[in-house]
């Protein structure tokens, strides 16, 4: 059953027949579909087809992926939590998958982030260590 209002999430959508920016949009779910649209663009993706993946300027951000009649389609999910309340609103049947989808990409980014604090970390007592003062003897 559906919550009303049905949530919609901020969107910039990428493609082959998009212009290069992007175009700013909202999704949201109808049944057994993901709906996108903004200025004068609108798909419909069935739940199957729906993906994720990470990207954006940082590769951070996650991204809806669909395959359309004109090549690979994504989607933007613009927030900070935006992944989370994604997944929760979405149906059962699509929601499942997308949290796996999720796990699957979050290791890597975790083993990106603890490799770059480790490395800080021995920075700093390499700093450290040259300029600790020794007893002189």
């Amino acid at each position: 059953m559906w919550r009303l209002p049905k949530p919609k999430f901020k969107v910039l959508m990428y493609g082959p027949e998009l212009p290069s920016g992007g175009v700013p949009g909202l999704a949201h779910f109808e049944p057994g579909i993901l709906v996108l649209e903004g200025m004068g663009y609108w798909f419909t993706v069935q739940f199957p087809q729906v993906g994720l993946e990470t990207g954006g300027y940082d590769g951070r951000q996650w991204m809806i992926i669909w395959k359309s009649h004109a090549g690979p389609m994504k989607a933007l999910l613009q927030g900070g939590d935006a992944i989370d309340l994604f997944i929760e609103y979405a149906p059962p049947e699509l929601a499942d998958r997308l949290l796996l989808a999720r796990r699957r990409r979050w290791p890597g980014q975790a083993r990106k982030w603890l490799g770059a604090a480790i490395l800080l970390i021995l920075l700093a007592l390499l700093a450290a260590s040259l300029f600790w003062p020794t007893p002189l003897r």
